[in-house]
Formats: C-alpha cells, structure tokens, sequence
C-alpha cells in the first residue's frame, strides 16, 4: 500500500532487469504513488498494476503536480492571510 506499492513496483522493475528466475516478476500494488517518469510507467504497464480508490489523492500526485499546487496556494489570497 503506498509507499510499499512505490517500493514493490520499483523492485519489480529491477528484478525483471536482472533477467533470470525472476525475470518475468509481475506486480500489484495498492494506492502507489507516481515514483517514475511517465515514459518508464507506461513501459512497465504491462506487468506493474496498482489498483487505486478514485477519491485517495496520494496516488495521484506527482512532482509536477505538487509544483501545481504549491504555485496554487502561494498565488492564493488565503495564503497572506494571518489567522
């Protein structure tokens, strides 16, 4: 889950890499969040799937999009705002 899905889809990754018994390592992953490039994720689409809840934000963020949003709430009203 999470993290761990990151961690197992990165694993499988290297292990088919390596060749041998493991060569042909499939993996499922729970809520992984994006932890590659889109070119490297769609080349591994074919054995690394990751089941993700539409409403679990994690998986989909990515750097660009927390760049996004960062730009977001500095450019916000709120964020001079003192509470």
């Amino acid at each position: 889950h999470s993290l761990g899905g990151a961690t197992a889809a990165l694993l499988a990754m290297l292990l088919r890499e390596r060749g041998g018994p493991c060569g042909l390592a499939t993996c499922f992953t729970f809520a992984c969040p994006a932890c590659v490039t889109e070119e490297l994720a769609r080349a591994c689409a074919s054995y690394v799937f990751s089941l993700v809840n539409n409403t679990d934000v994690i998986p989909m963020f990515s750097q660009a999009n927390m760049e996004h949003l960062r730009e977001e709430v500095l450019q916000s009203s709120w964020y001079d705002d003192p509470v």
